[in-house]
């Protein structure tokens, strides 16, 4: 338990001494900025389009974070022989990469609250009503980019980093018309069976994507909320095990 908080400690001061995750929520602070100035610039519903584009981008900036700030990490490890110091220690590879996960997400919790606390600021300032729904999407942004981080451990273990950020990129997308490709496979040929039942191995991330309950102003069930939050916590479970596994079996 020790090796873990040291782990997990040392990867946030390394965060922050590399200033890295300080120059990314700049960048972010900037984007969510300008799609907020875009939106303004409509002639349409000027409040519906202004709270589309701030989750949209709270969304995107979080999956980019969780993708492309986990790899570096995870590549720095194995290219940089980072993870062979450490494992003279020694120190189990799953202890060390299950660390890197918590560490990682810790991370990711405070960019979301920076993210989160900047849109709702900017709600305030524009004064657009700030709804319980709100909080519920929110959340469900750094559940999907929690997701997307043990994604990346899992990629992590056998593929090129390049590679890694790629197949993280295509289950977000993925994920989010996974509705829609099984019912264009299902009513297609029986040819496609294969693909229909190999989309089950993919996450459904529309489960937790209430972008549209915010801007129609519409009804969320608590209980509705509480099972698509189990159900990404299950993906987390299952993908950080499998990733955990491999690395337990792999040689450095």
């Amino acid at each position: 338990m020790r090796v873990l908080f040291v782990i997990i400690l040392n990867t946030i001061r390394q965060a922050f001494r590399k200033k890295f995750l300080a120059g990314l929520l700049v960048a972010c602070f900037a984007i969510l900025l300008l799609s907020l100035v875009f939106a303004q610039l409509s002639l349409d519903d000027k409040g519906r389009l202004t709270v589309d584009f701030g989750l949209a981008s709270v969304q995107i900036l979080l999956a980019i974070l969780a993708i492309f700030f986990g790899s570096s990490f995870i590549s720095d490890d194995l290219d940089k022989k980072i993870l062979w110091t450490i494992l003279t220690k020694p120190v189990r590879p799953t202890i060390f990469f299950l660390g890197r996960y918590l560490s990682l997400s810790i991370l990711l919790v405070l960019s979301s609250i920076v993210l989160s606390s900047l849109l709702i600021l900017f709600f305030v300032f524009l004064q657009i009503p700030i709804q319980l729904i709100l909080f519920y999407a929110l959340l469900g942004f750094l559940l999907e980019s929690l997701l997307l981080l043990a994604f990346v451990i899992l990629f992590s273990s056998f593929v090129s980093s390049f590679l890694v950020s790629f197949y993280c990129i295509s289950v977000f997308i993925i994920g989010h018309f996974l509705d829609s490709l099984f019912y264009f496979i299902k009513e297609g040929s029986e040819r496609t069976s294969f693909f229909y039942n190999l989309l089950y191995l993919l996450p459904n991330l529309e489960r937790v994507n209430w972008k549209s309950e915010v801007v129609y102003q519409d009804r969320l069930a608590f209980l509705e909320f509480a099972s698509s939050s189990v159900y990404i916590f299950l993906w987390i479970g299952l993908v950080l095990s499998l990733a955990l596994i491999i690395m337990e079996k792999r040689e450095f």
